[in-house]
């Protein structure tokens, strides 16, 4: 799965600049299980094998953070530093490649993104 803004993202030049948008366009937005507005940003890893997975001991891009209540993020029982991504998702009943796409495809609309020229169909 490759979203048209991870697209832009690879051929961006201002890279810090998208992250930082997107990481203020997910606090704003709330906790993706509880819409609760208390947010933390989860580093989403391993669901790719490019430069969008991080690696051992690497963290991310920020465009691949999804927002959670501080208690589903690292401090509640079923919180997905605890548990672990697929439990996490069986627990709350998400999937979190289609969180994480519909965050990105709401980000690209809000912030008036266009996904790269050479992708676009018609």
């Amino acid at each position: 799965m490759k979203t048209d803004l991870m697209k832009l993202y690879e051929e961006s030049d201002d890279r810090k600049r998208i992250d930082r948008q997107y990481m203020e366009f997910c606090r704003l937005n709330g906790c993706i299980v509880t819409e609760n507005p208390n947010v933390e940003l989860h580093h989403l890893r391993h669901l790719r094998t490019d430069m969008f997975s991080g690696g051992m001991g690497m963290k991310p891009p920020d465009i691949m953070c999804i927002p959670l209540h501080h208690s589903l993020h690292r401090t509640g029982d079923y919180a997905i530093h605890r548990i672990g991504n697929l439990k996490f998702e069986d627990c709350h009943r998400i999937d979190l490649r289609d969180e994480l796409k519909r965050l990105h495809e709401r980000f690209m609309n809000e912030a008036g993104y266009k996904c790269p020229k050479d992708e676009i169909t018609a």
